[in-house]
């Protein structure tokens, strides 16, 4: 059995897919398992140990149709993948794996158009990563860990700079996220403060791309945080794996910090399909917590987050 796995999308997407990469290398160790991804998340796909190949799909550059395009499709198609299996909804992923020669083509039922030969259905009301092994039992295999998992590679000199100047607790936010644009919490520099002034936290603040400019429009020079932009997702991922807490919005960053074990708490502000998307994202962690708001006006209390953040440090010092 040859399979090749169609991931595209962000960091999320791609960190709820691996429960099924890994379910599919446990129960079929003799297979050859191959992922096709967009740039934006090859270098976290690196050093997956459940992957024998990690490709690029890079649309709007090398496999530019059509010299691009058919020049990947050729490579593809040399792998000789008797199986392919789709995350996403896109007749764009599906046309990937029909002229890829994969017979067995397996995804989310479209309601529509579709190259699929194997159709699951899909649903708003049950969480992605169940929905993702949904897709894996479709090759005959029994799928039922949902936990996240990454494998985090050795601090760079980098983030061990990072991490040898900050003294525990140490605590990285993440204030920003895409899907929070215009509705932000913002009260996470009010929440740096307190988590040191309260706990004694050292704070390191990740971002990445325009994040840098809100940070130095929204921040004070006096605010105690260190900060770590742009940092490549294996050293993002060591980073987190190294704090005793994450604090964040809804966003990547979330995910991978579930994914390495450490203890997360995630503000989601109002909006109105807030409840659907819960159910379908919210990471499946024991250590995470999520702070939402009930309603359009519903405030967030700093406290409450404080104390959540409070019993996790604790927890912590206790081990």
């Amino acid at each position: 059995m040859r399979i090749l796995f169609l991931r595209f999308g962000s960091i999320g997407n791609a960190l709820i897919s691996a429960p099924a990469i890994r379910a599919a290398a446990k129960a079929l160790p003799d297979a050859f398992l191959a992922l096709l991804c967009n740039p934006a998340t090859h270098e976290l796909w690196q050093g997956c140990p459940w992957l024998d190949r990690v490709m690029v799909y890079d649309q709007k550059g090398r496999d530019k149709a059509p010299v691009g395009y058919l020049r990947m499709i050729a490579e593809l198609r040399r792998l000789k993948f008797t199986h392919s299996v789709h995350f996403r909804r896109f007749i764009r992923s599906e046309l990937i794996g029909f002229l890829a020669g994969a017979k067995t083509r397996i995804g989310f039922d479209p309601g529509g158009l579709s190259l699929l030969n194997r159709k699951v259905p899909y649903s708003e009301e049950k969480h992605m990563v169940e929905q993702n092994l949904g897709l894996v039992r479709e090759l005959g295999i029994r799928a039922e860990d949902t936990r996240l998992e990454y494998w985090t590679p050795e601090p760079s000199p980098r983030v061990k700079n990072l991490i040898a100047r900050a003294k525990t607790p140490l605590v990285v936010l993440h204030p920003f996220a895409h899907t929070q644009r215009g509705n932000r919490w913002q009260k996470f520099p009010e929440l740096a403060r307190k988590l040191r002034d309260q706990f004694g936290a050292d704070i390191i603040l990740i971002g990445a791309g325009n994040e840098k400019e809100l940070f130095d429009r929204e921040w004070s020079d006096s605010s105690p945080v260190q900060t770590a932009f742009d940092l490549p997702l294996p050293e993002l991922a060591a980073l987190l794996k190294s704090a005793g807490l994450y604090i964040g919005s809804d966003s990547g960053p979330l995910h991978l910090a579930c994914a390495v074990g450490t203890p997360a708490i995630s503000i989601y502000t109002w909006r109105p399909d807030l409840q659907n998307h819960l159910k379908k994202w919210m990471p499946l962690a024991t250590n995470f917590k999520a702070v939402f708001a009930e309603s359009a006006d519903d405030k967030i209390e700093i406290t409450h987050v404080l104390n959540m953040s409070h019993n996790f440090l604790q927890a912590l010092q206790d081990r």
